[in-house]
């Protein structure tokens, strides 16, 4: 945001206004996340008709911000949820793999005694 606003100051509103200044915002754009975007910002998406694709996964661990989804809405933005695939698999299977091989060094050091992972 800092770095469009550098670009572009005569354009106060952020890249809300800059893309709407450029006619991006319309019945049938779509625009990602929207985690940053302000109660003004979500008004000119809603009346404008712009949707937000909205993948909750993928804002909370890249963004590390959430879109209250329910309140776009009640602004009058279009909520397309979309989770995306491909960050669920970069993030979860890494993390499955090492839990499988922790379960595995577990239960095969313990030889017989009482394991806590389930499936031992």
């Amino acid at each position: 945001m800092e770095y469009s606003s550098a670009l572009h100051p005569d354009t106060a509103g952020g890249d809300t206004a800059l893309f709407d200044k450029a006619g991006l915002l319309r019945q049938r754009a779509v625009m990602a996340h929207g985690t940053c975007l302000t109660d003004p910002e979500l008004k000119v998406l809603g009346q404008r008709g712009t949707a937000l694709a909205h993948c909750p996964l993928s804002n909370f661990f890249f963004g590390d911000r959430v879109l209250h989804v329910r309140h776009a809405m009640q602004l009058g933005v279009k909520v397309i949820m979309r989770p995306q695939l491909v960050s669920i698999k970069a993030l979860l299977l890494p993390k499955l793999e090492s839990w499988l091989q922790e379960s595995q060094a577990c239960c095969s050091s313990m030889q017989g005694m009482l394991c806590k992972f389930a499936h031992c």
